[in-house]
């Protein structure tokens, strides 16, 4: 048996993670450090009502990127990759499938003088990303956990800024974990929880034979949104916002539906009795 980790883990231009690379770009890069104070850097919201932030990008810029709680990891553009020298103009020009360009690593990423080293990062033409420029105003890719998992950040809307606190939590390389279990399926372990829509169980995938109805609930993280409705290990996941959830990918696919904070009921069956829960799946760690 081994353990899928509930979260949204695949971006909104659907499916672009199945074409990626074979080989992912193992990189951990440094936490910054805790002893700092708090970091302040200028918000916008934009006319699409997303969140975008000034970007330094090994040493040049500032580029414009959104900063986004509910991206697993963090890509820029073709556009910008050329500019600092990641990608030739070339192939930056050229058509993509899916836009998909590669990885790589960003030497420094520098938000207001909050900065993370050595970064990993896709190469990505996101369709959402392209259309929302066409309504606003050039934009570069996305800033997502990757990065700010190394800080506790606070959005001040009305203010107009963030505030970055360094912590000393590194997160792994999304990207990689996500790859070696496309073209490893024998993998026995997944580590940690996605980030933003964080449902905060585990769900063990089904042997060959299991015929019964559902999925087995492998793990419920204490304080975590599926805890407080009420979930237990061992329950029968059976739906989730109304879709069943027959395998490990059904129930990733309905998760990915979900708004964080949106109330959503999901049934499960525990010894006889089916029951409903309510959980409000939360934005981020």
């Amino acid at each position: 048996m081994r353990s899928q980790t509930l979260g949204v883990l695949i971006l909104a231009s659907g499916g672009c993670l199945l074409n990626a690379p074979a080989r992912a770009a193992q990189v951990t890069a440094p936490a910054p450090d805790p002893t700092r104070g708090a970091i302040t850097a200028p918000l916008e919201v934009t006319r699409t009502k997303h969140l975008a932030v000034q970007v330094r990008i090994n040493g040049q810029g500032p580029f414009r990127l959104i900063l986004d709680t509910g991206a697993p990891l963090s890509f820029v553009s073709g556009r910008l990759a050329a500019k600092v020298g990641l990608i030739k103009q070339e192939a930056a020009n050229r058509p993509a499938f899916f836009g998909m360009r590669g990885q790589s690593v960003l030497k420094s990423v520098d938000i207001g003088g909050a900065a993370v080293k050595d970064l990993g990062v896709m190469i990505l033409d996101h369709p959402i990303v392209q259309a929302l420029e066409q309504v606003d105003a050039p934009l570069d890719g996305i800033i997502g956990f990757s990065f700010f998992a190394r800080y506790r950040t606070t959005l001040d809307y009305q203010a107009g800024k963030v505030t970055f606190l360094p912590v000393k939590y590194v997160p792994e390389d999304v990207m990689t974990g996500i790859l070696a279990r496309l073209s490893n399926p024998g993998v026995t372990q997944t580590r940690g929880i996605a980030p933003a829509a964080l449902w905060g169980f585990d769900i063990e995938k089904k042997d060959a034979g299991d015929e019964t109805a559902g999925v087995r609930v492998s793990r419920v993280y204490p304080g975590s949104a599926a805890d407080a409705a009420g979930l237990r290990k061992d329950d029968r996941l059976l739906t989730l916002d109304g879709r069943w959830t027959e395998s490990a990918s059904d129930t990733w696919e309905a998760a990915a539906r979900v708004k964080p904070h949106q109330e959503t009921v999901i049934t499960v069956r525990r010894g006889e009795e089916e029951l409903e829960l309510r959980v409000r799946p939360r934005a981020g760690l």
